[in-house]
Formats: structure tokens, sequence, C-alpha cells
């Protein structure tokens, strides 16, 4: 009798063994499953939004969070040049190591937690925003070659979910995969900026330009909205160079794009098309306004004040000057064409893109001749440009 209890015991044991391992073997699976879908990731913003929107459903959880570790801002740029601005507080950025200090202190773990039912006197109730029910969080550091560049937080409305008592293992392997997918994802979107962007003057080179241009043309003539395109060429640049070196003229031209930038909507497209010229498109934009914008542009430029001593020349250029506090003066000189799509669908809109920018050039032409320092707007026909009109 007392070895069959025993071996029903056995049996009882056995089946909830079986039943454990057949549990983490789903939960393994589950979490292989998800990798894989992070491996896959090829952009940052498809990775995110896998990592803290897809994983909330996919793990159901209350909230993900990721916190990221910038030092020098380089990732605050990226999100900014990619226009990631969709995840509120899920997605933030540290430029110092106290957060992380304070959550893993010196030696980044996976940190399980079930939250104390009075929230306030938890230290890690800050890490849970309003309106999210959230009793227990599982914090995930994410290293790379033994440095912390990021903390990802699972919260879950369980408080049972994430506790000391439980195993660590599947949530070590995914942190671990999550910043190899987050590492490679920045430096694949960083490679591919530095072939979009003017390395001088840090706005988008010819041939993201290109890019972007064909694509706002196509947005534009399947909207019917107006679209404006404008040349800045900085009048007398060959001078400025010749006067005070070619290291000043590199910083004329930063400060110039960047005034140009200062006057734009997040919406609008700058680029370096070529020497000490600008592009600039205009989305959605009249031609009365887009004159507005441009004279703008070049009022901020003229009150740019760039004196000899803050140019920290060479020994060599800086001589060329006479005066220690000698300015150099900077002037633009705009041409402006703005295009309505008309009803009928527009079939060569590269040739019509090509044409639009001719004619911003011929205006910006007209400026030099006219005197330069000025903004001048010409009407655009598809297939000619005329009536230039001094604004």
């Amino acid at each position: 009798m007392d070895l069959q209890l025993e071996n029903s015991q056995l049996q009882r044991k056995l089946k909830t063994l079986i039943s454990r391992a057949e549990e983490n073997q789903k939960i393994q699976q589950r979490y292989q499953d998800y990798e894989q879908r992070l491996l896959s990731c090829t952009s940052l913003a498809e990775f995110l939004n896998e990592l803290l929107l897809e994983a909330v459903d996919y793990f159901q959880l209350a909230t993900v969070d990721l916190v990221i570790y910038d030092p020098d801002y380089s990732i605050r740029d990226l999100l900014a040049f990619l226009n990631i601005e969709c995840y509120g507080d899920c997605l933030q950025l540290r430029h110092g190591p106290e957060y992380f200090s304070t959550l893993f202190g010196n030696e980044p773990k996976v940190i399980l937690k079930a939250l104390k039912s009075d929230a306030f006197n938890d230290p890690l109730s800050v890490l849970i925003k309003d309106g999210v029910n959230a009793n227990s969080v599982a914090l995930l550091p994410l290293t790379r070659q033994g440095e912390l560049i990021a903390s990802l937080h699972f919260a879950s409305q369980s408080s049972t979910r994430f506790t000391r008592d439980k195993a660590t293992d599947f949530l070590v392997h995914l942190s671990h995969i999550a910043a190899v997918c987050f590492e490679n994802c920045v430096a694949r979107e960083q490679l591919k900026r530095q072939g979009q962007i003017d390395p001088l003057t840090q706005v988008a080179n010819r041939r993201s330009f290109d890019e972007d241009y064909a694509r706002e043309l196509a947005r534009t003539e399947r909207n019917k909205n107006s679209l404006a395109c404008m040349f800045v060429d900085v009048d007398f640049f060959k001078k400025i160079n010749d006067t005070w070196g070619h290291q000043a003229g590199d910083l004329c031209l930063k400060l110039v794009a960047a005034q140009i930038q200062l006057q734009l909507r997040t919406t609008d497209i700058l680029a370096r098309y070529g020497g000490e010229e600008f592009v600039v498109v205009l989305p959605d934009c009249e031609s009365t306004e887009a004159g507005i914008i441009a004279e703008r542009i070049r009022e901020a430029v003229e009150n740019l004040q760039v004196l000899r001593s803050e140019l920290e020349l060479q020994e060599g250029a800086s001589s060329v000057a006479s005066e220690a506090d000698s300015a150099i003066e900077l002037r633009v000189s705009v041409g402006l064409c703005a295009w309505r799509p008309p009803q009928e669908r527009t079939h060569d809109l590269a040739l019509l893109g090509q044409q639009l920018l001719a004619s911003a050039d011929e205006a910006m032409y007209a400026c030099k001749r006219a005197g330069r320092n000025r903004v001048t707007a010409i009407e655009f026909q598809l297939d000619t440009a005329t009536a230039s009109t001094s604004l």
C-alpha cells in the first residue's frame, strides 16, 4: 500500500515536472520567435516600433519603456534626423550615468521586482507613467562590450509576473539580443545619414535632396497642394574666401545653413546644392507665404555678426584681415518659384521638377543682376518660366 502511494506521488511529481518543462519550452519558443522579429528589423524606426509597441501585446504587458544612454547627444540628433518622435515617454534619452546607476548600481543585471502597494514609497514607481496600472517590473540592461547603452523596462499589471523568485534566463538572453539589434540599427542609420548629409553644413546633400524632392513632387501632385522652391546663394562668397581664408568661408556656410534651417518648418527640405548655394523646398506653401519665408531668410543672414576674433583661423589666414574686430558681411540672393498642380495628372514629374528648379535658379540669378541681397519670385509654367517680379 505504501509502495502504491509512493508511486502515485512520484507520478504526480513527474507530471508536474513534465508540465513545467512543456511550459518552459513554450515560453522559450515564444521568446525565440520575438527575438527573431527583433533581428529582422532593418531600421531604427522598425526596431523601436517592435520593441515599444508590438511587445506590449506580444507579452501582454502594461507598458514597455526604453531609456537610452546618450552622453554625446548623437542618438538625439539621429532621432531628430529620422523624425522619430511618436513614442512619448516610452522612449527617453539620458545624457549622464546617474539615472542608470540608480537602477542597476555598479553591475548592470536583469532586475525583477513587485512594486509596493504604496507605490509612492517605491523608488521604482518613477518608472511607471501616470494612468498605467503596473504592479511588477522587469528592468533589462542593454550592454555592449561591457558598456551599458540603454535600459529596457517591462511593466505588468500582475504583481506576480516579475518577482525575485522567478528565473531571468529568457529575459537575460532577450536583453543581449535587443542590445545587438539596437546597436546594429543605430550604426546602419548613422552610416545612411552620413551618405545623406553634407559634412560641412550638416544639412542634406544633393543626393538626399534628389530623393526627397522626387517624393515631395509626387505627394504634392497627389494632394493637389502648392509647392514652392527656392535657391539661396551667398553673395560675394569668393571674396570672403580670398579675403578671410577658406576656414572663414566654411564657417560662413555653416552659419548660413543654420539660419536658413531656423526659418523653416519641420516638413520643409533644405539641402546644400553645391558650393555656396542652398536649395529649399516648401511643401503645401503658396507663393505669398513662401515669399515671406524667403525674406525672413534674407534678413536672418544679413543680421549675422561674424567677427574676426571669433573665427579661430589658422595663423597664416588670420593675418590677411587688417582689423582685429572687423566683421564679415554676409548677404544672400534668394530666387523663388511656386507650383500648384493642375487637376489633370502630371505625366512627367521628373521633367516638371527640373523645370521648377530651373525657374527658381533663374530667379536667383535675376537677384544677382539686380544687385544681390534680395528676394526675386518668378511665375512658373510647365514649359516656360516668365514674369519675374521683385518682392
